[in-house]
């Protein structure tokens, strides 16, 4: 949508799912998650809605797109088992890399601009999807390496 003028460009023609956009750090480039291939998957196409490209495999089920702060990688969440789990990959679709691994559930939330991911952690013992005592957020630095539970 232009801001000045409040008209509307669609970007993309498919009967699918397509769904939360992330813009690139130099707006050239937007990656939104869809299930166009028949499983959810990372997509990036550029600002224009030309250029459309399937970046993770279709196994992955892959969603929630983050672009790191220099554009160089995304990070997402991805279910190659039954819990979603915190994967980076680059932004050319190569070099897909697990970065948590745990019984419960890690949901993208946001990535910082000193390339911290937040993440919700959900904890298996408990049920449901409210905030509660199953629930934590955690930072996870650089994407990679130190887990630091977030202030509540």
């Amino acid at each position: 949508m232009n801001v000045d003028s409040g008209g509307v460009t669609r970007l993309t023609n498919d009967p699918a799912a397509e769904r939360f956009p992330s813009w690139s750090p130099d707006g050239k480039k937007i990656a939104f998650f869809s299930n166009r291939d028949g499983k959810v998957d990372i997509y990036i196409m550029n600002a224009d809605g030309s250029g459309v490209t399937r970046l993770t495999d279709p196994l992955d089920r892959c969603a929630m797109p983050a672009w790191s702060p220099d554009g160089r990688q995304i990070a997402m969440e991805c279910m190659h088992d039954e819990d979603p789990e915190i994967y980076v990959m680059n932004a050319d679709g190569s070099g897909l890399t697990r970065l948590t691994n745990n019984s419960g559930e890690d949901w993208l939330q946001s990535v910082s601009k000193n390339r911290e991911i937040l993440f919700l952690r959900t904890i298996k013992e408990y049920t449901g999807f409210t905030r509660g005592p199953g629930h934590r957020y955690y930072w996870l630095h650089k994407f990679r390496g130190e887990l630091i539970p977030a202030a509540s």
